[in-house]
């Protein structure tokens, strides 16, 4: 059989690539909107896990590479706070930042993460990497803008990623029905939809913030590092399950 590429096999597939970012719906997202992605999501999955080679050369592979970051952010969070490099008025809430990473990584512990990464291993399981409505759409057909974030990985993370971007759209208020539909969806076991509560938990933007502070990356000034600590700290919180 003659070896296709990915964008030859993907083309083949009747699934356009547009470099273009798409305009994303903003304000105008409905929740029909978010299922339907969902929809899509899984459409793609199914593409890609069809792809008729065991091995995609061009594929890179980042199984548990999510979990690995949250993990390794958390340690060097933790000891920047055992060293007191966070300002004083804000330690209470930087601990209570690192209370949620530990609840959160305790979820996904958890919820026998190792069987999920053999799941993966064992299917070959693809993503696409970035599933927002910026890079993802139907319109008669599948359009993606990129095939630059697929990877081998755990079908979870392309979910995980998404509902994570969910946050800023005040017409999201739960997700627990958006993690049920998931896992009937994929055909996933209850153990996934303990590792997604873990994953879209887990308090990502004031994390990275920290961290960034921590290594001097942004010259703030404490005024300036205050109003986005808070501002990280209220769109982490923004969910529930």
């Amino acid at each position: 059989m003659r070896f296709l590429t990915l964008e030859q096999y993907l083309n083949n597939r009747d699934v356009l690539i547009n470099k273009e970012e798409f305009d994303s719906t903003g304000a105008k997202l409905k929740i029909e909107d978010i299922y339907s992605q969902l929809d899509i999501i899984n459409e793609i999955h199914k593409i890609l896990s069809e792809y008729p080679y065991d091995i995609i050369p061009t594929v890179p592979s980042r199984i548990g590479e999510d979990f690995e970051e949250f993990k390794v952010l958390y340690r060097k969070v933790s000891r920047a706070a055992l060293k007191d490099y966070y300002p004083e008025h804000i330690k209470d809430k930087v601990y209570k930042v690192l209370l949620n990473a530990e609840k959160a990584i305790g979820y996904i512990d958890n919820s026998n993460y190792l069987s999920i990464l053999r799941r993966a291993m064992d299917n070959g399981e693809i993503i696409l990497g970035n599933c927002d409505f910026r890079h993802l759409k139907y319109n008669e057909k599948i359009i993606i803008n990129s095939v630059k974030g697929v990877c081998y990985n755990i079908i979870e993370s392309d979910y995980g990623k998404f509902l994570m971007k969910l946050r800023k759209y005040s017409v999201v208020t739960s997700y627990g029905g958006f993690i049920d539909y998931i896992v009937k969806n994929e055909k996933l076991q209850d153990n996934s939809k303990v590792f997604l509560m873990g994953y879209i938990l887990y308090p990502q933007e004031s994390m990275k913030l920290l961290q960034k502070y921590k290594e001097g990356k942004k010259q703030w000034n404490e005024e300036t590092f205050y109003y986005k600590f808070m501002k990280a700290c209220e769109f982490d919180n923004s969910i529930t399950i």
